[in-house]
């Protein structure tokens, strides 16, 4: 019966059964949506040992409170020579909750199974100063980060978080923008809340697809991308935080292309 299995959901409590979804090639195949929660003892995890589960598109991990380091491989050449990646689906939704171990994520050489992720949430990930690898994440469109006490920064500014040789990124169904390297190039819509010590998004990157903004109860952010946001409609924010913004980034942010948009509010709400 199990080879006739198509789609699979499931949530995982233990590594040692995570181990035998892995080695069952029917189960591993047909799973496109792994939940990992409470998987005690589990210090580090690799993406590579989920090269079975071909059709994996959604993967959660949830309060699995040892978790330190989560590693996303280059995905291997096959024979033929074409990257394991374009036979396979694409892991389309990450989120990341409720992991107080969580130090680094750390990506290798595209291609990686992260490359078309397009929603990504980090939520109660306290140990993390930055995540400068969704800079790596050309494909993503919605990031929503919160109740991460330790974020000072969303990128920091002295990473290389680029690889040589990347692929260009598929449209499917994305208005098409200008492809950059150095900035978010699909981004719409990008969620920012409790995050007390967050200082900085990120510095002189364009965001040419981002139409939303929304922060909350992030105190010390006083300043937002430098870069274009041809796109943006919309700043969310609470008006203590907006009133403390300095006078020429609020300035900045009301005139972009004025002349090329209609009406569009940058106000708080």
């Amino acid at each position: 019966m199990l080879k006739d299995l198509e789609l699979l959901g499931i949530t995982i409590y233990s590594q040692a059964v995570l181990g035998k979804l892995r080695r069952s090639d029917p189960l591993a195949r047909s799973t496109q949506r792994l939940s990992l929660a409470h998987c005690q003892g589990m210090e580090s995890l690799q993406l590579l040992e989920f090269k079975k589960m071909r059709h994996l598109k959604e993967l959660y991990i949830d309060s699995c409170n040892q978790l330190q380091d989560l590693i996303v491989d280059h995905v291997e050449k096959e024979d033929t020579g074409i990257p394991s990646a374009k036979k396979r689906d694409d892991l389309k939704l990450l989120t990341l909750a409720f992991l107080p171990d969580l130090v680094r994520v750390s990506l290798g050489p595209a291609p990686h199974r992260f490359q078309h992720l397009r929603d990504l949430t980090i939520k109660s990930c306290p140990k993390l100063g930055n995540v400068s690898w969704v800079l790596r994440l050309e494909s993503l469109e919605q990031l929503v980060i919160s109740q991460c006490d330790g974020l000072e920064e969303v990128v920091h500014e002295g990473s290389d978080t680029r690889t040589n040789g990347a692929p260009e990124v598929e449209e499917e169904g994305v208005e098409a923008c200008e492809q950059r390297r150095d900035g978010f190039p699909k981004l719409r819509s990008m969620v920012l809340s409790d995050l007390h010590r967050l200082r900085s998004i990120c510095q002189s990157k364009d965001l040419p697809c981002l139409q939303n903004i929304k922060v909350e109860r992030c105190p010390n952010l006083r300043r937002l991308p430098v870069g274009r946001m041809p796109k943006l409609e919309q700043i969310i924010g609470e008006n203590e935080w907006w009133e403390g913004m300095p006078p020429e980034t609020k300035a900045d942010l009301c005139n972009y292309n004025d002349d090329d948009r209609n009406s569009r509010n940058l106000q708080p709400q």
